[in-house]
């Protein structure tokens, strides 16, 4: 097999998840802690070349790149700051950045927009394609591409380094003048570091009878980052009286050799050592020593382990440790501490109900809904058989997300930049165990689909007999909710043929996702005329600007954004005009409560009303409207106005019809002619007079309020008809009060409807009247105060 095939093979995957976890959690860190793509700083751009001034189309890109850290470590990740400058005169367009990385690394991510193409290189190689903008004269764009070097890179390299070759090469649409500075060769290094930690355990654990055999285990662990090479240990057994040592068991899972000289045991690993987490060995060596001493002593035993050529003389160099102090171990025949510690994480995040408003969560294991709180819980048990002294967990949250809190139930948390969140849980007992409470926020913005991976792990500072339930990673996925709603409101309320009207449109985006894509509408309906509109944001929304005619805008509104239309016309018609808007979610992100997705505002059309001459003199005479209608589900609002040139002293009736079976058209039709629910205000006594042009409004409960006339059902339903009548009830031919169109004769304006109920937020209604009461249709006269 080929170097280069080796090299190829050293490509696959080893590592366990919680390695990969960490290596993607590095590679957030790494990318977050440095500038996105920027244009190149001033003072560099002053130590360029200068221009060259082109003709026909030409240009002159240049390329450059380099590597951090160099060396690189085997199992950590490598940064490649990439330059393209653009040295001529012109601007530059149709750039493309080809990147051919080494066989030695895998892709992780970038801060250009590129994208991977795998195995489209030399020796199929893989290769970063990154389409860049428009370069002007002088101008450079800067970014970074990270890869992670794979733990065993150089782990048959004899001296654990080795060169790495980086092709990139930079073109564009132009003709390129001075070609020699568009292919950019780096060269790099890597080499290999292992931290190697020895444990040794003895059997019996206390004392041994003098002619009995006992053991001794010890446990070479490898805590990485890369594989070690020419791993070996010296066991020295120190004792007064002799020592037998009866057998030597190796490895069995292993290439390794183990021999005696003198008082000294020397094993030697045939093969690098693997870091921990890579299956299947988990980066562990075991070996099993058997001795019987036939005379009373105490016995010292000492055990270390390095890496390096057994015999010092080379040609081969050892992975360098970082950490000597924990590579010896001793042993007196005594209980060596051992805790098995074990790790569990589990995460409840906030979704969004489908049919309730937005921000009405439920509590579900392993969803979470764009915009809600994750929280996770993280559980540590010691499984004994001895305490775990300064216990610690590390945890490894997903990039996407942002940690709001930590509480653990005993000890303290800190975040770490390089390591993420740390809880240091001091000790923890035989059988007993702790927990973590991890509360993170998910952006509004994350994508439905998306995965949050995390990753927990644990250690103490006693030996871990079983490492394989030292680690928990936890997958949960997003989703996407957005709950728009939609109001509408009419200027002036009451206008009059052939004046100006002004609709008020605002759409929400009551959360918690935020959407894009969102579909506003608003057919303007006949008898307004020459309407233009015009849109505004806030808060994370963007819309068209403005336009003529029917609204049909797609909008994106972030979670709490809202767009406000403001719709301008000329209202033609005398009859009521009812407009409604709509507001539609995308496909891709569901509204959970559409109630609110359709606002109707009505109004009416008014002549103005001559007044009618007499013996020389104008006759003054009231004219009483239903000027607005607001129904939500909860009460009912009716505001009268007088429009006439003269003041209301008589009282007069108002009737509200609910979802009449007949609409009211005419004077003395009670709503409880027409259906099964209404309501009655009286006016009279303070109220009145009622002057020209003043209005009275009307509100469920208020003391005007008829409960013993009326009948209603409260929350009212979404989109509940409603129907208000003034001057309902009193003289058979014009109601209690003689109005100005009554006197001339002209077109019956009391009536106002239907208005459609809003949804809202609804509760039940205190105010209930009482079913058994039935409406009084003669009803008493208005007299008093």
């Amino acid at each position: 097999m080929t170097r280069l095939q080796v090299r190829r093979l050293l490509r696959t995957p080893l590592t366990l998840p919680f390695l990969t976890a960490s290596l993607i959690f590095a590679a957030v860190l790494l990318i977050a802690g440095q500038p996105l793509a920027r244009a190149a700083d001033p003072a560099e751009v002053a130590a360029l070349p200068p221009l060259i001034s082109l003709a026909n189309g030409g240009t002159d890109l240049s390329v450059s790149k380099s590597a951090n850290p160099d060396p690189a470590l085997a199992g950590r990740q490598l940064t490649y700051p990439v330059t393209v400058t653009n040295h001529s005169t012109v601007t530059t367009s149709g750039i493309v950045l080809t990147d051919t990385l080494p066989l030695q690394v895998e892709y992780v991510a970038d801060t250009g927009g590129c994208t991977l193409q795998e195995g489209t290189g030399p020796a199929g190689t893989d290769q970063v394609v990154c389409p860049l903008a428009d370069l002007g004269p002088g101008e450079s764009y800067a970014f970074q591409i990270v890869v992670s070097v794979p733990a065993d890179a150089v782990a048959s390299d004899a001296d654990g380094f080795a060169a790495v070759t980086n092709t990139v090469e930079v073109t564009s649409g132009l003709t390129e003048t001075n070609p020699s500075d568009n292919l950019y060769t780096l060269q790099s290094f890597i080499q290999d570091q292992a931290d190697l930690q020895v444990a040794k355990v003895s059997t019996p654990e206390t004392s041994v009878p003098a002619g009995e055999t006992f053991t001794y285990t010890i446990f070479v662990d490898n805590y990485g980052p890369s594989y070690a090479r020419n791993v070996a240990l010296r066991d020295n057994i120190l004792a007064a009286n002799d020592v037998t040592v009866l057998a030597i068991n190796d490895d069995p899972n292993r290439a390794d050799s183990c021999s005696l000289a003198g008082d000294e045991i020397q094993c030697t690993l045939s093969d690098p050592l693997e870091p921990v987490g890579v299956s299947p060995l988990n980066g562990r060596w075991t070996v099993t020593i058997v001795l019987r001493s036939n005379e009373p002593q105490e016995i010292s035993n000492s055990v270390q382990v390095f890496s390096a050529d057994p015999d010092g003389g080379g040609p081969q160099t050892g992975t360098p440790d970082p950490d000597p102090t924990n590579n010896q171990a001793t042993d007196f025949i005594a209980v060596t501490a051992v805790a098995d510690l074990q790790i569990a994480k589990t995460a409840q995040g906030q979704v969004q109900v489908s049919g309730q408003p937005g921000g009405t969560f439920t509590l579900i294991n392993d969803q979470v809904t764009a915009g809600g709180l994750l929280t996770y819980t993280v559980t540590v048990q010691n499984l004994g058989p001895s305490t775990a002294r300064n216990v610690a967990v590390e945890d490894h949250p997903s990039p996407w997300i942002t940690v709001q809190a930590m509480a653990p139930s005993q000890g303290l948390c800190y975040t770490d930049p390089s390591e993420g969140l740390i809880c240091a849980l001091g000790d923890l007992g035989p059988s007993d165990s702790a927990t973590i409470r991890i509360v993170a926020k998910v952006p509004p913005g994350v994508s439905g689909g998306t995965v949050l991976e995390s990753l927990a792990m644990v250690h103490s500072d006693v030996f871990d007999p079983d490492n394989t339930n030292d680690y928990a990673a936890n997958e949960t996925t997003v989703n996407v909710w957005a709950d728009l709603a939609i109001t509408k409101t009419a200027r002036p309320s009451l206008a009059l043929t052939g004046s100006p009207i002004t609709y008020t449109i605002v759409v929400q985006n009551l959360g918690p996702s935020n959407v894009q894509g969102a579909i506003v509408t608003d057919t303007i309906p006949i008898g307004i005329e020459d309407a233009i509109w015009q849109c505004t944001s806030s808060e994370g929304g963007s819309c068209t600007g403005n336009g003529t005619g029917d609204i049909g805008d797609t909008v994106d509104l972030q979670a709490g954004g809202t767009i406000t239309y403001v719709v301008q016309g000329t209202l033609e018609a005398s009859h009521p005009i009812t407009n409604t808007a709509t507001v539609a979610p995308p496909t891709q992100v569901p509204d959970p409560f559409d109630t609110n997705n359709s606002a109707s505002v009505s109004n009416i059309a008014h002549y103005v009303y001559l007044p009618m001459i007499s013996g020389g003199s104008a006759l003054e005479s009231p004219d009483l409207i239903v000027e607005q209608i607001i129904a939500t589900p909860n009460d009912i609002q009716v505001v009268i106005r007088n429009v006439g040139n003269g003041p209301v002293n008589q009282g007069f009736w108002v009737d509200v019809y609910i979802d009449p079976d007949i609409a009211p058209r005419q004077v003395n039709q009670v709503w409880g002619d027409l259906g099964d629910e209404g309501l009655v205000w009286g006016v009279k006594g303070d109220a009145l007079p009622l002057a020209p042009n003043e209005a009275i409004t009307l509100t469920v409960g208020d003391a005007y309020y008829r409960e013993e006339l009326s009948r209603v059902t409260w929350p009212l339903p979404s989109s509940t008809p409603v129907y208000a009548q003034v001057d309902s009830y009193g003289d058979p031919s014009y109601g209690l009060v003689q109005e100005t169109h009554e006197i001339s004769g002209g077109t019956y304006n009391n009536i106002l409807g239907p208005v459609l109920s809003s949804a809202g937020f609804s509760f039940f209604h205190t105010r209930v009247a009482a079913p058994a009461a039935p409406p009084l249709f003669l009803r008493p006269p208005l007299v008093g105060p």
